[in-house]
């Protein structure tokens, strides 16, 4: 199932699923760089189930959802983000 399915297949309203395509939509972008050709599409099926995970009925903020999901992603691969900030700028006191 690719990761899009897994997104727009999920039992939410329409507002509430455009938050969560968003979300992966934007999470994936930062992220996408750092895997091979090869591991991608695994990498974006748990990235979609993450982000399915974390949205809600009355979810409406997209950048919680992606931050939470990149989150998840650096736990599961930290050799990866290593010295990476996962796309975004790190902020003073991070």
């Amino acid at each position: 199932m690719t990761a899009r399915l897994i997104i727009e297949g999920a039992a939410f309203g329409p507002e509430v699923l455009k938050v969560a395509v968003r979300a992966f939509d934007e999470a994936w972008a930062n992220v996408s760089h750092i895997f091979t050709q090869a591991e991608r599409e695994a990498v974006r099926q748990i990235l979609a189930h993450s982000v399915m995970s974390l949205t809600r009925d009355d979810s409406q903020d997209a950048e919680q959802i992606r931050d939470a999901a990149v989150r998840a992603l650096r736990r599961k691969y930290p050799s990866r983000f290593s010295g990476s900030t996962g796309g975004r700028k790190e902020q003073p006191g991070q």
